[in-house]
């Protein structure tokens, strides 16, 4: 069996899922994400998990995604078996990443016998309900909300704007846009952390989605990590070939790596815009930051 974990050393997640290996004595490989560091690493890492949250435990080429599930995998004797003190606290897909280890109770079985019939005919009704709320969700909902974000980011009310998208958010959550603008707008005020997280959101919505996946780029840009930038830029232009913002982009970070060669291509393909004054980086000047 081959283990290797994906994550980096500043991470408290990270670290609980090192704690149970180390605990366990399991052999693994830690491949470390850091930057511009580790380039293979990263890449083996988005190759895996395109979206990038970390840790991320591979078994034998299967990815096994969350803190909390890892641990279980690895470490069942460090989980209570009170089921009642962990319903809380596993996150709510763990039944989907460890099918074989079912203990997500809600109901403890003792207290099901004494739960009236009609009590479970509620219940389907409400299950019923819900299921065409996102029916309807995922057929456009959230479309009124957004476009009135829209509005309002355009006339400058920035506090409107994100309640709209918020809002949209909330009602079509297979939606990456309202994502995307939230992540637009506090990379545009310097919150960065902000930004990754929303743009996060946006990609585990729609991980295909070349906006999102522009937007990421330039997020990573901003904080001056050339490298994964120009993955994300890449893939945003393999999603959506006529992308001109992602190409410019995409040429403007190469030429950030001192790949000019390259960079010229891509620009040239762009044409003019904000990515044409892109300059190479010297050595000692490689983190320096440029806002898209």
């Amino acid at each position: 069996m081959s283990l290797e974990l994906h994550g980096h050393l500043f991470s408290s997640y990270t670290w609980k899922a090192l704690i149970a290996l180390y605990e366990t004595d399991t052999p693994f490989t830690f491949r470390n994400i850091a930057g511009n560091d580790h380039p293979d690493n990263e890449a083996a890492f988005l190759a895996h998990w395109p979206v990038g949250k970390f840790p991320l435990l591979v078994e034998d080429g299967v990815p096994i995604m969350e803190s909390s599930i890892i641990v279980e995998h690895v470490a069942p004797a460090m989980v209570p078996d009170d089921h009642e003190l962990i319903g809380g606290a596993r996150p709510r897909d763990a039944s989907r990443h460890c099918p074989n280890r079912p203990h997500l109770v809600v109901v403890p079985h003792a207290q099901m016998a004494t739960i009236p019939l009609w009590a479970y005919g509620a219940l389907a009704g409400v299950v019923t309900v819900v299921l065409i709320v996102l029916l309807v969700s995922r057929r456009g909902g959230g479309t009124d909300s957004l476009q009135q974000g829209v509005d309002a980011y355009v006339r400058g009310q920035r506090e409107v704007a994100v309640n709209a998208f918020n809002k949209a958010a909330r009602e079509n959550a297979k939606s990456a846009l309202p994502h995307v603008y939230l992540a637009r707008m506090a990379r545009e005020v310097g919150n960065l952390t902000l930004a990754s997280q929303e743009l996060q959101l946006a990609l585990e919505a729609e991980p295909a989605n070349a906006i999102a996946l522009r937007e990421m780029g330039a997020n990573l840009l901003t904080q001056g990590n050339y490298e994964l930038a120009r993955r994300f830029y890449v893939r945003a232009v393999q999603a959506d070939p006529n992308d001109k913002t992602a190409q410019g982009y995409l040429g403007c970070t190469l030429m950030r790596l001192n790949r000019a060669s390259e960079a010229t291509s891509f620009l040239n393909r762009a044409g003019p815009g904000p990515w044409s004054n892109c300059t190479p980086v010297a050595p000692a000047a490689a983190n320096g930051v440029v806002r898209p």
